[in-house]
């Protein structure tokens, strides 16, 4: 019985995988495999879906929102940027150091981050 279904399984050829073939270049690898994507809107590959694998009307909408991002220009990110070399990074990410006047950096702000005024009196105050 155990030949018969080994032959059997022989004579219906190769199985092929369940999943969609690989994606195109230039297309999200974990988006064409499930449909999401951890990088959002910053993912700089295409949110579309194998044909079959998630709908014709889903992919069109995704495309228009990808099309729609892409025309509202680069995402910047939230936060400000690294700090410079001698400043405390606490400070400088939310304007808060535990190390108060002990700490042994630069208690700045990043421009836009706190305004010039406010940057002006932590330094007086630091000397």
């Amino acid at each position: 019985q155990q030949q018969q279904q080994q032959q059997q399984a022989a004579s219906q050829g190769p199985v092929r995988p369940v999943g969609p073939p690989p994606p195109p270049q230039g297309v999200c690898f974990s988006f064409w495999e499930d449909g999401r994507c951890n990088g959002g809107k910053q993912c700089k590959y295409k949110h579309i879906r194998p044909p079959g694998f998630g709908g014709q009307q889903q992919q069109q909408q995704q495309q228009q929102q990808q099309q729609q991002a892409a025309s509202q220009g680069p995402v910047r990110p939230v936060g400000p940027p690294p700090p410079p070399q001698g400043v405390c990074f606490s400070f400088w990410e939310d304007g808060r150091c535990n190390g108060g006047k002990q700490c042994k950096y630069k208690h700045i702000r990043p421009p836009g981050f706190g305004g010039q005024q406010q940057q002006q009196q932590q330094q007086q105050q630091q000397q």
